[in-house]
């Protein structure tokens, strides 16, 4: 499994600006904004990580902004 590392590499394995338009359902001038800003909407994480997957990519997690929980104090 190849690893892509940058939201451009991401959009040219799924086809191109076009493509990941109408995968995603947003504008083309949408995903240009993806390419030069360096990262995806949080919730375009699922749908992106599974056609990379079929096409035998992978992604870090970290070019998709996602809140995580909190840490929580530790009890005494």
């Amino acid at each position: 499994m190849t690893t892509l590392r940058t939201t451009s590499e991401i959009i040219d394995a799924l086809g191109g600006i076009e493509a990941m338009s109408e995968l995603t359902g947003t504008s083309e001038n949408g995903v240009y904004n993806w390419r030069a800003g360096k990262q995806f909407p949080a919730d375009t994480y699922r749908l992106l990580k599974d056609e990379l997957k079929e096409i035998g990519h992978d992604a870090p997690d970290h070019l998709w902004p996602m809140r995580t929980a909190p840490k929580k104090a530790a009890r005494r």
